[in-house]
């Protein structure tokens, strides 16, 4: 999709990007989803990974002036996640004001969804490590 620069607006340069948190799990696993995607790009390899397109305006004054950032087109995303995205991008703004920093927003965003994109387990794998949590505390008690 083409995303235009507001029209009235005072931006001249859009950078769009769409980001999806690194892959999880067997490398080898990840190159068969990829290869069966035939894609050379590595997006979300199920449907339980975030993801979002992010959008930064910039105009003639940046980096002296911060960019404007949008994020659409999210996927599992709670409206107190994406707050808690907005936030943590505003205080790189102004901790890079002066500087370039679309890298920077954009490995942010990056790490949030990373952190986020926990795996989701099987019955069966959440009850293994709940009994090895149980075997963990029982030997620590032991010790006691």
């Amino acid at each position: 999709k083409e995303y235009t620069i507001p029209a009235g607006s005072n931006y001249t340069k859009h950078f769009s990007i769409r980001l999806t948190p690194p892959p999880r799990g067997d490398k080898n696993k990840i190159k068969e989803k990829t290869k069966a995607k035939n894609s050379p790009q590595l997006g979300p390899l199920n449907n339980q990974d975030y993801s979002l397109d992010l959008h930064i305006f910039y105009g003639p004054k940046y980096p002296h002036v911060a960019p404007t950032v949008e994020l659409k087109n999210t996927t599992r995303l709670s409206p107190k996640e994406l707050c808690g995205i907005y936030d943590a991008l505003e205080e790189m703004k102004k901790q890079y004001l002066g500087r370039g920093m679309v890298f920077e927003l954009a490995s942010c965003v990056v790490n949030i969804l990373d952190s986020l994109n926990k795996p989701i387990l099987s019955l069966h794998e959440e009850m293994q490590q709940n009994e090895e949590k149980k075997q963990k505390q029982q030997k620590r008690k032991q010790k006691d």
